[in-house]
């Protein structure tokens, strides 16, 4: 009876153990680590057995000696206890049964509250071996970082305020060239939007503009004038082509008045041939010229299109330059704001002198390691709050002080 109920008991504690596994590691069953405590029951044995998984991956049992079972399944460890037992020649058909009493505890060590050895709980992730471990702390963060953190701050609140100051200029010079006017102005809203108009030199960010603005018109000006004059000078060709068509279109006439008149003599034998001849080039020399004077003018007006749609093309190139330039400059101007503010509360956590604060930022960085004896444990660059902690696992946690880009 007493037999019955341990071997219950061992059904169900391998029962409870399996489904601990399946939790840890996913779609792979638990393989066995150095710190895991074994339920082993075997016949002959009077008692189930707890035998600790050593350092060298071993169960010890009695009268077998060193069994290795780490990086084994209960399965696997089972088959393979059962083996040890038969070749030390005690049974005949040895049986064995086996269940994880207890899984091999987790180590948390670095800028946590309460570093040490933790007792493993089924389905734990880094953010639960964190909060068993009293939380990440600050303690990674020297006085030289603190230092340094402030000057990086400073300098960027300053070259933030450049940007933004920057970035305002130019959105003041892009609708001066969408709306065609000569100089650069700020608006008493857009001088607003700089934190400390006083730290930057407007004027001659002003100034720089300015010239920018003044060489772009004085460019769009000199193309203006060639387009316009090639149009008025190519208008004058035409004019005259209309006036050589007209006098070319009278003596075309003439020419065929007088090869009708050739005609009627000819018809009266009163016209010879080559005479007939001569007045019949006359009338298609004349013809022709006519039409190559057509053919001119055509030509002229073609060149008139084509010189008016390149400055239609220009104009609206220049404004749409001005319209996507002014997009991309809001655009900049924003994400300058965005990081002037991050600089702002950076300066704004270190000033106050209470590094705990920081860790309630993204002021600080909290880095994640996993150091394992068993394969196919996640990289440092993979390790967050979220993955998976398995038995014996070592948890690394390092804190630090973030760098804040100024892109």
């Amino acid at each position: 009876m007493r037999r019955a109920s341990r071997a219950a008991l061992v059904a169900g504690a391998a029962l409870i153990a399996g489904a601990a596994a399946a939790q840890e590691d996913g779609a792979t069953r638990y393989r066995l680590v150095a710190g895991d405590t074994l339920a082993v029951d075997y016949v002959g044995a009077d008692d189930t057995i707890a035998a600790p998984v050593d350092m060298d991956g071993d169960v010890r049992l009695p009268d077998v000696g060193g069994v290795p079972v780490a990086g084994l399944t209960l399965d696997e460890a089972e088959r393979r206890i059962v083996a040890a037992i038969t070749e030390a020649g005690l049974f005949v058909d040895p049986r064995a049964s086996l269940s994880v009493e207890s899984y091999a505890p987790i180590v948390v060590s670095g800028d946590v509250g309460a570093p040490g050895r933790h007792e493993f709980i089924p389905g734990m992730t880094v953010a639960t071996a964190l909060g068993l471990s009293g939380g990440a702390e600050a303690g990674g963060v020297g006085r030289y970082e603190i230092e340094r953190a402030r000057a990086e701050a400073a300098a960027g609140l300053r070259a933030a305020n450049l940007e933004i100051a920057a970035q305002v200029v130019e959105i003041a010079r892009l609708s001066a060239m969408r709306d065609d006017v000569g100089t650069v102005t700020l608006a008493s809203d857009a001088r607003a939007r700089i934190p400390a108009p006083d730290r930057v030199d407007l004027r001659r960010l002003l100034s720089g503009a300015d010239a920018l603005l003044g060489n772009d018109r004085a460019r769009r000006a000199e193309l203006l004038d060639f387009w316009e004059d090639e149009i008025r000078t190519i208008e004058a060709q035409q004019a005259l082509f209309d006036e050589r068509i007209l006098v070319q279109r009278d003596t075309a006439a003439r020419v065929a008045d007088e090869l009708e008149t050739a005609r009627q003599l000819q018809a009266r034998g009163l016209q010879t041939a080559a005479r007939m001849s001569a007045a019949e080039q006359r009338d298609a020399d004349a013809q022709s010229r006519v039409l190559e004077l057509e053919s001119a003018r055509i030509a002229a007006a073609r060149a008139i299109s084509s010189a008016q749609r390149e400055r239609s093309q220009f104009l609206r190139s220049w404004h749409d330059t001005a319209l996507s330039g002014l997009n991309a400059a809001r655009v900049a101007l924003d994400a300058a704001e965005l990081q002037y503010a991050r600089y702002l509360e950076l300066q704004a956590l270190l000033s106050d002198g209470g590094i705990g604060a920081l860790l309630t930022s993204d002021i600080v960085e909290v880095r994640f390691e996993i150091r394992s004896s068993r394969d196919g444990r996640p990289a440092p660059d993979a390790v967050d709050a979220d993955t998976r902690v398995l038995p014996g696992d070592t948890l690394l946690v390092d804190v630090e002080l973030a760098t804040v880009s100024g892109g």
